[in-house]
């Protein structure tokens, strides 16, 4: 059965079907003299038996990852907080796939490389569900889930793709290699609840799990015998449906180096979150994804795939063990349950658990729930809530334009003589949509009408919506 077409899953399933099927005409020809006689007939005709252009043929192979996204529907219609796991073969090639899920993540994993080669982020109060890792609908470079070993290799483009946890390339006592890239390994369930991958010859084991209720995928690696040094690229993707129509252009970065921290957030349709933190580890910001002096992209660095942004990770000099834990965050999420959502958190303070609601030192006015609610940065000791002077003619009435967020409320309140009469009255109550709102006294929702006072004063107050 199909997924649902006009669900978000559904145009991310049409997109990779469509993404392969457009090129089906494209094969080898091997007769270009097309000259006809004066009937019509084709003097040369070509009945040789032709085979698909290879790129076209790769883009038709992945057609099949299409299947997957009722997997995930199906997984997000009867998410639960307790962490399953299944080996499934969801993108009919023949071989199975290793799943974890939850009501908050659904991970697929392959043996190919030991990879996450797509991830789900589910939203547990509206059902919402964003792609955040894989990019299926873009050209793989590949029949299979192999992905580039190299970027660059006889001076052309190889790596199309990065997915989650790609060990990229391992160095040690026998040299550098990027043989882990494409290497099968064995998968087994771990008894402390998660998948291990083991590459062949054993010098790389990495445990992914996924907590109960949790929206993070935990890996530690251990690293043996000839490998002592392993650079993993992650490829995140936030949203990947948005990214298809909007690119990069909602894309907030956050990099907390001191802190081995790094987050991508996506605020297209809701603030949606891909974010790293490492121990025994560095987020290696020298990393490139061209080869400066024979080829250079024209793009942002570690850009350079279509709909992925790419960070790496390398274990600290000597230290065999590490870890490194991927966040897949909704616009609901909030793991400390603290009122202030991850997302938030992670774009101003760069993790989801170190910000006090009711710390007011960053600002120096506001506490840090207030900022969030207002809607300004809480570091920014000269951001505050407030009004600006409107545009429209005054003689109707006084006005203000006030900049609104969504999933706020606003209440406009209004007193002729605070002084004497303490209790303000409320004008009007509206709901923030995120644009400017312009809004004038013209005496339907106040008495007196404001004509008939000598002086009126307005404030404005903001909450959470329900």
């Amino acid at each position: 059965s199909m997924v649902q077409p006009n669900s978000a899953l559904g145009r991310l399933a049409r997109a990779t079907a469509h993404a392969g099927m457009f090129v089906t005409a494209f094969h080898n020809q091997s007769n270009n003299d097309l000259s006809k006689f004066s009937t019509g007939d084709y003097i040369y005709p070509d009945t040789d038996y032709q085979l698909l252009a290879d790129f076209a043929k790769r883009a038709q192979s992945q057609v099949r990852m299409a299947a997957m996204y009722k997997r995930v529907e199906t997984w997000a219609a009867a998410a639960t907080a307790t962490t399953a796991f299944a080996s499934e073969d969801v993108d009919l090639d023949g071989e199975v796939e290793y799943l974890l899920f939850n009501n908050q993540v659904f991970a697929v994993f392959e043996a190919m490389g030991g990879r996450l080669v797509a991830a789900f982020a589910r939203n547990p109060e509206s059902g919402e569900v964003f792609q955040v890792i894989g990019a299926q609908p873009a050209y793989a470079g590949s029949e299979t889930e192999e992905e580039g070993i190299a970027n660059i290799i006889g001076g052309a483009v190889n790596a199309h793709r990065t997915s989650g946890f790609k060990d990229w390339y391992a160095d040690g006592v026998g040299g550098g290699s990027s043989a882990y890239v494409n290497a099968v390994y064995s998968v087994v369930f771990s008894i402390d609840g998660g998948w291990r991958f083991t590459s062949p010859g054993g010098h790389v084991v990495k445990t992914i799990r996924l907590p109960n209720n949790s929206t993070r995928l935990a890996a530690d690696y251990q690293l043996s015998g000839d490998v002592n040094k392993l650079y993993v690229r992650m490829g995140l993707s936030p949203d990947l449906a948005s990214m298809m129509v909007r690119g990069q252009e909602d894309l907030t970065e956050v990099l907390d180096l001191a802190n081995n921290r790094y987050a991508v957030i996506n605020a297209a349709s809701e603030p949606v979150t891909t974010a790293l933190s490492v121990s025994g580890a560095v987020l290696n910001t020298n990393a490139v994804d061209d080869l400066p002096g024979t080829l250079t992209f024209d793009t942002v660095n570690m850009r350079n795939q279509a709909f992925t942004r790419q960070m790496e990770v390398e274990n600290e000099d000597g230290v065999l063990n590490f870890s490194i834990i991927l966040s897949l965050e909704s616009g609901a999420t909030d793991r400390d349950a603290d009122g202030l959502p991850a997302w938030w958190e992670f774009e101003h303070f760069g993790d989801d658990i170190i910000a006090d609601p009711n710390d007011d030192t960053a600002n120096g006015q506001n506490k840090n729930i207030e900022a969030f609610i207002a809607g300004f940065d809480p570091n920014d000791p000269q951001a505050s809530f407030g009004v600006l002077k409107s545009t429209l003619p005054n003689p109707v009435g006084p006005a203000f334009d006030l900049p609104t967020l969504s999933g706020r409320v606003y209440t406009i309140w209004y007193n002729d003589d605070p002084l004497t009469a303490p209790d303000w009255q409320i004008a009007e109550t509206v709901n923030g949509t995120g644009n400017l709102l312009q809004w004038q006294d013209d005496g339907s929702n106040t008495t007196p009408d404001p004509d008939q006072v000598p002086n009126r004063f307005y404030r404005v107050s903001v909450d959470l919506a329900l």
